[in-house]
């Protein structure tokens, strides 16, 4: 179980790609916010988000943060994050798939989407960017948070900003994605994703 893990977290580290001078960690209190969005606190921890730590997000012992941003301004994935926590996640899924946009629904921590996008080779942050913002007034949501949030680091102390990953604590996670109809186990995710 233990190697099988350890493979899962790797697979998950080659997906999610991002800077690695730094990365978030979260911790949900267990309460929420007027809005529905789970409350808890954020720190973004010096240092590489390493398959050690997704080990851990997957088990549930550590919220991981990624920073999409790479220390040469390009990405390897990004996302658009939608806030409203009564979006059906099929309903959205099928839009995307009638638009024929290359994402993925995945459930945020609060209930919100993160809609990924993922990329074979490096992409300047500027060009994921773009299409994400383009993509997410394509679907009615103009105006949200896309990350990667800048389009090139201010230097080397910089940090950029991390989204919060899914699958915390595995398959027994709320944080799963939504795909052909149907909510993903992580396994699937990133046999539909790769």
């Amino acid at each position: 179980y233990e190697s099988k893990m350890a493979s899962i977290a790797e697979r998950f580290y080659d997906l999610f790609l991002g800077l690695s001078r730094a990365h978030g960690q979260y911790r949900i209190t267990g309460k929420t916010s007027g809005k529905g969005k789970k409350d808890g606190y954020g720190n973004t921890i010096r240092g590489p988000a390493t398959t050690e730590l997704w080990e851990q997000h997957l088990a549930g012992e550590y919220g991981l943060g990624i920073v999409p941003i790479r220390e040469d301004n390009t990405c390897r994935f990004g996302a658009i994050d939608i806030d409203k926590y009564d979006k059906d996640l099929k309903v959205l899924a099928e839009q995307l798939e009638r638009l024929e946009l290359p994402l993925i629904v995945c459930r945020s921590k609060s209930g919100g989407a993160h809609l990924y996008l993922f990329c074979r080779e490096d992409v300047p942050a500027l060009l994921v960017r773009t299409k994400l913002m383009e993509w997410a007034v394509a679907i009615g949501h103009s105006g949200v948070e896309v990350f990667p949030k800048q389009i090139s680091l201010a230097g080397p102390e910089d940090v950029g900003n991390w989204i919060n990953m899914p699958y915390y604590q595995g398959d027994k996670t709320d944080r799963f994605a939504v795909f052909g109809g149907k909510r993903l186990k992580m396994e699937k995710f990133l046999d539909v994703v790769e």
